[in-house]
């Protein structure tokens, strides 16, 4: 009996030992789920809505400044247009293969042309009348000037926008990718494969940033200044013209 009751102490107080070393257990925290859901991502529009807004933006705009190129290959023409829409107040710096540097500038009425000696070899077979033309503005008439440079900010953006590799953009559904220009967000519409690219600021309104038609009718330009072109003056007597 004495060994019984020993036991049974035993037991009881290795159970006890246990017992309270148990209530020292903290049962395991569970996660609870955040209130506050992570933001979704905004959607991308589609290439058609996007295109259409761009399309909109470009040929409504009073004015805008425009470099890059016009052509391919051999007859790759470099342009450096700025001004108004209306063709009332622009300044044309053109360069082309074999042919120099010729400034075309519209104020209101008056119309001048300026270039380098490569240019006025063009115009005219005379050694004397190029070296008198050269670093002086020539008073011409609309015709003339629109014979060395017939690009005008409209006409470029309405004929860019027409041509068919740009138009079809219209019709792709295809989401615009996400990227950037110059550090900017922007949008690509289109792709090379395609044959035509267009840049946009994203959620800007349809800011168009650049535009890359490859093929026919070949051109890259960079779109900047849109309603902020500058107002060009009429050239001071003596001025020399500045081919830049």
């Amino acid at each position: 009996m004495r060994r019984r009751g020993a036991v049974a102490a035993v037991v009881l107080v290795v159970l006890g030992g246990l017992a309270a070393g148990c209530s020292d257990l903290r049962p395991p925290r569970v996660p609870t789920a955040s209130s506050t859901a992570p933001a979704p991502e905004p959607s991308l529009p589609s290439t058609a809505d996007a295109f259409r807004e761009a399309r909109t933006f470009a040929l409504s705009a009073g004015s805008a400044h425009l470099v890059g190129t016009l052509g391919a290959g051999r007859s790759t023409v470099r342009v450096d247009l700025e001004g108004s829409a209306s063709a009332a107040n622009e300044r044309l710096v053109r360069r082309a293969p074999g042919r120099g540097v010729a400034v075309v500038l519209v104020v209101g009425d008056g119309h001048w042309l300026a270039g380098d000696a490569a240019f006025w070899r063009t115009r005219t077979r005379s050694a004397a009348a190029v070296t008198a033309r050269v670093g002086r503005w020539l008073p011409v008439s609309a015709a003339q000037a629109s014979a060395v440079g017939p690009e005008r900010v409209r006409d470029v953006l309405a004929t860019v926008f027409s041509a068919p590799s740009v138009a079809a953009l219209e019709g792709v559904p295809d989401p615009v990718v996400a990227t950037e220009v110059d550090g900017r967000p922007a949008w690509l519409l289109g792709s090379e494969a395609r044959g035509a690219r267009v840049w946009v600021a994203a959620d800007s309104g349809g800011e168009v940033l650049r535009i890359a038609v490859s093929g026919e009718r070949a051109l890259d330009l960079v779109a900047s200044g849109w309603e902020r072109a500058r107002t060009w003056s009429a050239p001071a007597a003596g001025e020399v013209p500045d081919l830049g």
